[in-house]
């Protein structure tokens, strides 16, 4: 009998240690943590746009510059 008596107050006990703690610190961290995450992920979706933009402009420099060097070798070879 005294036994679960003390079962049922430990448990009381436990419940009300539970129900004591501040959740508003933890709330709050868990919102900044997703608001860290959306920022850290838009900037990744950005950063991959911009990177292939950047591949974008360089290839096409490339293509410029074999344009460009088949023009003079079509002109060397007309002389």
């Amino acid at each position: 009998m005294v036994f679960k008596y003390s079962v049922m107050m430990a448990m009381l006990f436990a419940l009300l240690a539970g129900c004591a703690r501040s959740d508003s610190d933890d709330v709050k961290e868990q919102a900044e943590n997703i608001q860290e995450n959306v920022h850290v992920t838009a900037d990744h979706v950005w950063k991959a746009q911009v990177k292939a933009l950047d591949k974008a402009k360089s290839v096409s420099q490339d293509l410029m510059d074999a344009a460009a060097e088949q023009r003079q070798a079509m002109e060397r070879d007309g002389e």
